[in-house]
């Protein structure tokens, strides 16, 4: 079975990881995965490397519109389908995208029988104006990915109500596909991290883009109005990280504050292991709610309780492994802090429950897994669709020479 990956996230190595084990554990399969040749995502700009080993292979690609991810799309993208041969194709990337639209036409002309499978997280059923050349556009990129795709991918089940609503009318799987290596963020002594942090305990951490959806101004107004003090270690960079900083100074609370914008991917188990607590207060706008949450997963795996607010797919993705906070009230987030740091059997059993949950439901394993089932599937699917064809198809009729005697003299 040869599958072949769209991606831009597939960039980042650790988001590969999934489909690498996919084929060491499964060696009928092989995977090529087409990526941007860099992209930027929020301030840090990445650059993927060529990897071929006997069955996995990245294909890095040069792109118009890098970081873009609704408008990117590739070039030289129908030579490198031609060489990859795929019995299908995943394509990782919203249907709505213009990249989306590319890999369906690019695949109608040189794969037109291969299946295509394709991933969504959109779970907001955004209506555009009228007169919006961005409302004319994802329609039209959604109408070619429809009628293409032979089956989706929903990141949650707001995602796929969203799938229906805009008319999609095939097979729908719902699991996420993003995951955690379970093999670096697992939990270890830290207590060097904890001492260069120069933070005194308990430590309240947040991982994520400092933008003003992501809340993290209500953690700093949680921290400023509790008479109990704990220190916030926020890992990550963005356009209100200044914002923080002043709020931080004039609430008093900038000695128990650490904004570090330099912490690595290799580098975040770590100081996630530092962390007492890790909250996502993340808050719903008109055009976005939080879609999964992935450093909740991350946190989990290392056996590190959390607090989530109560926005999108965080409660789903928690589960009974964290405590659940009215997205937008800091009060009841100091609340929730307050519960959790001095109740050390609570935290026991949320450590324990988000260890379990981590590992059975969004290790690189299960998901790996749910894929492998997924792409089965698919071309089981595709196979039965021939075969009932066939089978409909009707029989020739004689012509008047296949009905004349044989062998008469």
């Amino acid at each position: 079975m040869r599958i072949l990956v769209i991606s831009h996230a597939a960039v980042i190595p650790p988001y590969r990881e999934k489909w690498s084990l996919l084929t060491r554990r499964h060696p009928d399969t092989s995977i090529t995965i087409v990526t941007p040749r860099g992209w930027t995502e929020g301030c840090q700009f990445r650059e993927s490397q060529p990897l071929e080993s006997d069955r996995f292979v990245v294909c890095p690609l040069s792109v118009r519109f890098q970081g873009k991810q609704f408008i990117h799309h590739y070039i030289d993208l129908e030579a490198t389908m031609r060489i990859a041969q795929p019995d299908l194709i995943h394509l990782d990337e919203e249907p709505s995208s213009l990249v989306a639209r590319q890999v369906c036409v690019a695949r109608n002309r040189v794969h037109p029988s291969v299946p295509l499978v394709f991933m969504t997280w959109e779970n907001i059923n955004q209506q555009h104006s009228f007169f919006s050349r961005r409302r004319h556009l994802h329609k039209a990129c959604e109408k070619v990915v429809y009628r293409t795709a032979t089956r989706a991918i929903a990141g949650s089940e707001p995602a796929r109500t969203v799938l229906l609503q805009r008319g999609f009318c095939k097979p729908i799987d719902v699991f996420s596909t993003l995951c955690v290596d379970t093999n670096r963020f697992r939990p270890r002594n830290t207590d060097n991290a904890r001492k260069s942090l120069g933070l005194p305990p308990p430590i309240v951490g947040y991982v994520g883009r400092l933008i003003p959806e992501k809340g993290v101004h209500l953690l700093l107004m949680a921290t400023a109005a509790h008479r109990e003090k704990w220190s916030v270690l926020v890992a990550g960079d963005g356009p209100d990280r200044e914002r923080l900083l002043s709020f931080a100074k004039e609430a008093g609370i900038a000695n128990r504050l650490r904004i570090d914008t330099q912490i690595s991917i290799q580098e975040c188990p770590e100081w996630m292991n530092a962390m007492d607590v890790l909250v996502l207060p993340s808050m719903t706008t008109p055009l976005w709610k939080e879609q999964f949450g992935r450093v909740l997963v991350e946190a989990m795996a290392s056996g590190v309780p959390v607090i989530g607010s109560s926005s999108g797919s965080i409660p789903n993705v928690m589960g009974d492994a964290g405590l659940i906070f009215r997205e937008g009230d800091a009060d009841h987030l100091a609340q929730q802090l307050h519960k959790l740091l001095n109740d050390p059997q609570l935290a026991s059993h949320l450590r324990e429950r988000g260890l379990r949950r981590a590992s059975t439901l969004f290790s690189n394993e299960a998901t790996s897994d749910r894929l492998l089932d997924t792409y089965r599937s698919v071309l089981q699917q595709v196979e039965l669709q021939k075969l009932t064809a066939v089978a409909r198809r009707p029989a020739r009729r004689a012509s008047a020479r296949d009905r004349e005697p044989r062998g008469q003299i």
